[in-house]
């Protein structure tokens, strides 16, 4: 029989003990024991030792038990170390620093313009990281490291875009390696619309819950992302759930992914307010001259609300599309919950209209 080495369980052990605190704390090292199986003797002595080094810190005394010595109640030390999260969309890069118990400590917003040199934009990612780090205070070296929610296609592993449809200058760029080298720490990435499936079932609406999916709709782009038993559903090259170029118009208008009918070319915020302009231009409409070059997604959903009966029948076309990629979602992977993310999910009225079509197609929800 194979042993095992009593310095990788011991680095184990303690590693499963600050991640249940991380989750769990104040929580009292007999609750801790508990929770991981372990002795009791065997979690004071980790758990001593991260408080000596700094990591976790005494939390006051257990106020739940009525009679007897109270327990000492243990958590982490919220400055112990921070993260870096990076998310990059169509239109801005958005730059997180977290503590050691996950609260945003600060944020950063800077536009990105896929057109601009990789490069360039690398640059300017790296300067407004160590900004915010000086800007609160906190040394490289107590920084983790950097996860990225990125568009895909992506190899996670390798941590390179392949060529995401929208950004033609970012074809397999080596990104976490590059910011890695130049931030001097680890740096990992994955889809975004898989980054905020992992964040919902771990923090949001569908905690709890096996098997989940998340629907991202955004101005410029329609994704998605699956959890099965606390991971993500990634399959070959990190394409599974990749709702926005499922095809629903057959022989439909061709999309950047190189396909034609997919979900975002008659879905995402920017084609329904073109959608819109269309048909009031077509029915000779006034407000095409009046309204249509200004007119934004959220107006397009509050006439819809209206009774103005083009951005109405616009909004119920889209619901249905919507309601079609969600049907083959369900019959694929039945998953118990669907959340509904991105801007577009919480214009008036769009998840109501997405789930009475999805009724009218035969599909029951409890949740959405």
């Amino acid at each position: 029989m194979r042993k095992i080495n009593s310095g990788v369980m011991k680095r184990f052990n303690r590693m499963q003990v600050v991640r249940t605190v991380q989750r769990r704390g104040p929580i009292s090292r007999t609750a801790l024991a508990e929770q991981l199986g372990l002795t009791v003797a065997t979690v004071t002595n980790l758990s001593n030792g991260l408080v000596e080094a700094g990591i976790l810190c005494q939390a006051g005394h257990d106020s739940t038990g009525a009679l007897g010595r109270r327990a000492v109640m243990v958590d982490v030390n919220p400055c112990a170390f921070y993260s870096l999260g990076v998310e990059m969309n169509n239109c801005s890069l958005v730059v997180g620093l977290a503590d050691f118990r996950g609260n945003i400590q600060a944020v950063r917003v800077m536009d990105f313009d896929a057109q601009r040199g990789v490069e360039e934009t690398l640059q300017e990612l790296e300067t407004v990281i160590r900004a915010l780090l000086a800007d609160q205070r906190v040394p490289l070296e107590r920084v983790l490291g950097m996860g990225m929610a990125l568009p895909g296609p992506l190899d996670s592993k390798a941590g390179v875009l392949r060529s995401p449809p929208n950004m033609p200058l970012w074809k397999n760029v080596p990104i976490c390696e590059i910011l890695s080298r130049r931030l001097n720490m680890p740096v990992c990435c994955d889809r975004e619309t898989n980054a905020a499936a992992l964040a919902e079932s771990l923090y949001g609406v569908s905690a709890g819950r096996e098997t989940s999916y998340m629907l991202g709709l955004f101005t410029r782009g329609i994704g998605g992302g699956c959890v099965y038993g606390g991971r993500v559903l990634r399959g070959f090259c990190d394409g599974a759930g990749e709702i926005g170029h499922t095809t629903v118009v057959t022989g439909g208008a061709p999309c950047a992914c190189g396909g034609y009918g997919c979900l975002e070319t008659v879905v995402s915020g920017d084609v329904l307010v073109e959608q819109v302009r269309k048909r009031w231009r077509m029915t000779l409409d006034p407000r095409a001259a009046s309204q249509g070059p200004d007119l934004t997604l959220e107006q397009v959903f509050d006439l819809a609300q209206q009774g103005e009966p083009i951005c109405r029948r616009t909004v119920e076309e889209a619901a249905a599309y919507v309601a079609m990629a969600l049907r083959n979602i369900i019959n694929t992977i039945s998953p118990e919950i669907i959340v509904l993310s991105g801007p577009m999910a919480f214009q008036a009225g769009f998840a109501d209209a997405i789930r009475e079509q999805l009724k009218a197609q035969g599909i029951e929800l409890t949740d959405l």
